[in-house]
């Protein structure tokens, strides 16, 4: 009878979806010391809550702010952010 394969040596599952890259407007801001939260407006792909890691601050993000986040998606319109950036106008 097979033994039961140890944790790291099982074959990892593939990532359920690939990273996303979205440009949006900040309409929310949670500072929630357990889940620090962005909302964000885009043009194409609607609202998004971002949820950010806990050593990340949201004080840095005004409501206005146009900002570029990169993260996972976690499901319909929640993503963990891994970088937000706000993105300055240029004139």
């Amino acid at each position: 009878r097979p033994s039961p394969v140890p944790p790291l040596m099982a074959r990892p599952a593939a990532s359920p979806a690939p990273p996303i890259d979205v440009l949006g407007l900040v309409t929310g801001i949670s500072t929630a010391v357990d889940d620090p939260t962005l909302v964000i407006q885009t043009e194409k792909k609607g609202t998004f809550r971002l949820r950010m890691p806990r050593n990340q601050s949201v004080k840095t993000f005004n409501v206005g702010d146009n900002v570029r986040a990169r993260g996972w998606p976690m499901g319909d319109g929640v993503m963990l952010a891994t970088a937000v950036e706000v993105v300055y106008n240029k004139r």
